[in-house]
């Protein structure tokens, strides 16, 4: 085997090590809590195997797995799309200076703000 086709594979096998990493970080998770929960963890951990195992699936240019992946990296994309709204809540502040100058705003301005001093 050739140095390069040894960084390839090297590229598939953790990939497809942190793919299942991602089932036992669900597990500890899920027993942790008590009830099944699919924590963001999981989701990074699957968009990451699944990007290196699509790079060593077009090296060896298997468009079976190719296939395969491209459907998991939508699936993954997706899933992270769908909890940044919930992250970004959780991370709101009143420390934060946009939120702040939008709940306290009392102007007729146009940045979306339901003003909290606006006489009515």
């Amino acid at each position: 085997m050739t140095a390069s086709e040894w960084v390839w594979v090297t590229i598939g096998a953790v990939g497809q090590t942190l793919y299942g990493a991602r089932m036992i970080v669900q597990w500890w998770v899920s027993e942790k809590q008590g009830k099944s929960v699919v924590p963001a963890s999981f989701w990074h951990l699957s968009l990451i195997a699944s990007v290196l195992m699509m790079a060593y699936a077009l090296w060896r240019r298997d468009p079976v797995f190719i296939g395969g992946q491209v459907i998991g990296l939508a699936i993954y994309t997706r899933n992270l799309a769908l909890l940044k709204p919930k992250r970004l809540a959780a991370n709101a502040s009143a420390d934060d200076p946009i939120r702040f100058r939008a709940e306290s705003c009392t102007c007729p301005c146009t940045c979306g703000a339901t003003p909290r001093n606006k006489a009515a």
